[in-house]
């Protein structure tokens, strides 16, 4: 047989063999003389499934953090007899400032993916985990004050309800979008595992920084939200200095998810990139603002164990040095 002669049948089985190789198995690609068309791509359907509903929503979010945060920040002792209805004491405001440290953490996720969901990379594992931490974060928070709602206001559950609700509606369905429509509690808790053991394995200087930093945080949230003593404090501070200190703890799972990111950033050389740059200034300004309100009790006379909170003051100082350097010089 002649080379430019084919067997009958050639053709088609050549054709099958490349619809294979494009990913499509048994469907023969269309050729040049081929008149059909392929069939449209359906478009994401569901609650919070588009770019644009998704940005919104991370708006929405963000304004209402930006509040709170502030208002926190800016007027903790007012926040506090609003809150819990009793005249603020140095440990109640100064407890209530460093909550509002967090909300700037919580004000970078969100900016990160806003932006991630305008440039269709929310089903990178970066979003993916920033999304989780937001709703572990406002899950612990609802759990909270279900437990304290006898001794603080009314108003505060509906408030923690709406505002940590909405969080954990939106980040939880994005999140399905995000992950091709799963939403699996076994995949996610695996995940979290397989995460913890990453943690302990960096791959450079950077990386296992922010290991360390993951560790002191997985203690200290332990301290701070789970037991009802706490090394920084000598005295007995109360019903609503447990509930306020356990506030500043749920704020710890944040804090450690996000140095977790950081983390992995690090292994892979990213942490000049955008989202990374604002997470590592998120954490510098947190810890300037929770580091100046540990300070204030302090120096307010509130009894704490003192090379406690030397060591509090020192970590902080350190996270702002370190965060600031990786956001102004680190590499992409």
């Amino acid at each position: 047989m002649a080379p430019s002669q084919q067997q009958p049948g050639a053709a088609f089985s050549r054709g099958r063999q490349l619809g294979r190789q494009g990913g499509q198995a048994g469907v023969v690609q269309a050729s040049a003389s081929d008149n059909s068309v392929p069939a449209p791509v359906p478009p994401p359907s569901g609650f919070l499934s588009t770019p644009e509903q998704q940005q919104a929503a991370y708006n929405v979010l963000l304004a209402v953090y930006g509040v709170l945060g502030l208002t926190f920040t800016l007027a903790p002792g007012w926040a506090v007899s609003s809150a819990l209805q009793v005249p603020a004491t140095p440990t109640l405001t100064g407890l209530m400032g460093v909550f509002a440290s967090y909300f700037y953490m919580a004000m970078a996720a969100l900016a990160s993916l806003k932006e991630a969901a305008t440039h269709g990379r929310l089903a990178s594992d970066t979003y993916k985990r920033l999304n989780l931490g937001m709703m572990y974060w406002c899950i612990t928070l609802i759990i909270l004050q279900l437990r304290f709602s006898s001794v603080t206001n009314p108003a505060l559950l509906g408030g923690y309800l709406l505002v940590c609700g909405s969080t954990i509606l939106t980040c939880a369905n994005i999140y399905k979008h995000s992950n091709g429509g799963l939403f699996s509690i076994r995949t996610i808790l695996g995940n979290f595992l397989a995460g913890v053991k990453e943690a302990l394995r960096p791959a450079n200087t950077s990386a296992a920084v922010y290991s360390v930093l993951i560790a002191i945080y997985a203690v200290s949230w332990a301290m701070a939200f789970v037991t009802n003593a706490h090394p920084l404090f000598l005295g007995d501070i109360g019903v609503l200095g447990q509930y306020m200190k356990r506030k500043v703890g749920s704020g710890l799972l944040l804090a450690g998810i996000v140095h977790f990111v950081l983390k992995d950033a690090a292994d892979r050389g990213r942490l000049g990139a955008s989202t990374f740059r604002l997470l590592n200034l998120s954490i510098a300004l947190y810890s300037v603002v929770g580091g100046w309100y540990f300070y204030q009790m302090w120096a307010l006379g509130v009894p704490v164990w003192e090379p406690f909170m030397i060591a509090l003051l020192v970590m902080a100082g350190v996270s702002v040095i370190w965060c600031d350097w990786q956001y102004f010089f680190a590499k992409k």
